[in-house]
């Protein structure tokens, strides 16, 4: 691939996990992906660079420093992923 077509697709890439994550994070969960839209993940999820872009947006506590004696609360994700 090209410099250019390898930026196109990590860009196309990145977006549609952005996407994803939304979807995730408004509650409807990824049951509306078709079953090639979930392969794509599992085949991105191989590439830390997008598995740090998803555990990023998905932790909104990332900001927050937990010490040793710290105790982090459990958090429901409704409706169950």
């Amino acid at each position: 691939q090209t410099f250019e077509a390898r930026t196109t697709s990590q860009s196309e890439n990145q977006q549609f996990l952005k996407e994803m994550l939304n979807s995730i994070l408004e509650g409807e969960g990824i049951k509306w992906y078709k079953l090639n839209k979930v392969n794509k993940v599992k085949k991105l999820m191989e590439d830390e660079n997008y598995r740090n872009l998803v555990v990023s947006r998905l932790n909104k506590t990332l900001e927050k420093k937990v010490g040793p004696d710290d105790r982090i609360d459990d958090v429901c994700i409704s409706p169950a992923v």
